[in-house]
């Protein structure tokens, strides 16, 4: 049975929190030109990696947990869809259906199964073609922003005690350096353990 749709309204006051606990580890835009360049720059040193790999490795599980690459790709997606919906329904004057509770680790641990569940059987190209036109959508979206709406608090009920480059940047820039991380991580851990085999067989 495919698992519940995730619904973003549901979803976006109870992020604030997990997003307060990590404010000190975001490196703070002061500008919308410092957030686009960040968003440019950790994007191309993900396709970076990402160019290494070919696409048995993109699906290979156990890059975190028993997540590939590809459902790594998958995760951003989702995650950047939720924020353009957040961001849709503040312009609309939309505010959250719950009270702004702060996301749990159970909460944030169940939401993204739930994104797992839904891609995993989605194929290899169909979320590599959805990874390049989400990033696309989020970006055009991000210029056409006015730049007193990204840093003032408060100019949008759903985020609470943050600002709204806030959400673009852990969705974005930050989320993108976690995933190029995973993956780096994989590939030094595969050459360590192929170079540690094939020690052993000279030495055998």
């Amino acid at each position: 049975m495919p698992p519940s749709p995730v619904t973003p309204v549901r979803w976006a006051g109870r992020v604030r929190k997990v997003l307060l606990e990590e404010r000190h580890n975001v490196a703070k835009q002061t500008s919308k030109d410092q957030l686009l360049r960040d968003i440019h720059t950790e994007r191309r040193r993900l396709e970076k990696n990402l160019s290494a790999l070919n696409a048995d490795d993109m699906i290979q599980p156990g890059v975190t947990g028993v997540w590939s690459v590809k459902d790594i790709l998958a995760h951003l997606v989702a995650w950047e869809k939720l924020f353009l919906d957040w961001y849709h329904n503040g312009v609309q004057g939309c505010a959250p259906a719950t009270t702004p509770v702060g996301m749990s680790h159970k909460a944030m641990d169940t939401l993204n199964q739930q994104i797992y569940e839904a891609n995993q059987w989605r194929s290899l190209d169909d979320i590599i073609a959805e990874f390049h036109a989400s990033y696309q959508q989020i970006v055009t979206v991000i210029e056409t922003i006015p730049e007193g709406d990204l840093f003032v608090h408060g100019r949008f009920n759903w985020t609470g005690e943050l600002t709204l480059v806030d959400y673009i940047a852990g969705n974005t820039c930050n989320h993108y350096a976690w995933a190029k991380s995973q993956i780096r991580k994989r590939a030094k851990h595969e050459a360590s353990e192929n170079k540690k085999n094939n020690d052993e067989k000279h030495a055998g």
